[in-house]
């Protein structure tokens, strides 16, 4: 799977909208754990987003981490808009698996509270 730094510049594909990328993770980054486990709040909206995935593709990704039979796979992103609107992060359908099972900590700015029409009610 593509491997980006957390907040770079999306530019797989085309978008019409400012995209940063989250949690676009391989073995030669490793997983950033930054700090607390991530809020089941959050874990519950990924788990919603990753139900709804946007530009799938035709092949499938394995989780770089997982050794054994019980890794997880991914075809597709997430597409979460940031707390003002202005950016939208894209993140691999692997990232709910990043945060569960690796404990991946996602940057700040996406953990901030997303808008209240897409934050968990």
């Amino acid at each position: 799977m593509a491997e980006y730094e957390d907040l770079s510049v999306y530019r797989d594909g085309y978008s019409p909208f400012a995209m940063k990328n989250v949690g676009w993770l391989g073995a030669s980054r490793g997983v950033p754990i930054v700090g607390a486990p991530v809020a089941d709040r959050l874990v519950d909206r990924l788990a919603q987003e990753a139900r709804m995935p946007r530009s799938l593709t035709l092949g499938s990704h394995d989780c770089d981490f997982c050794s054994d039979e019980d890794g997880r796979i991914g075809n597709g992103e997430i597409h979460v808009y940031s707390a003002d609107q202005a950016v939208v992060f894209s993140a691999p359908l692997l990232d709910l698996h990043y945060v569960t099972r690796h404990g991946y900590t996602p940057p700040p700015a996406f953990l901030k509270p997303w808008p209240p029409s897409l934050r968990i009610p």
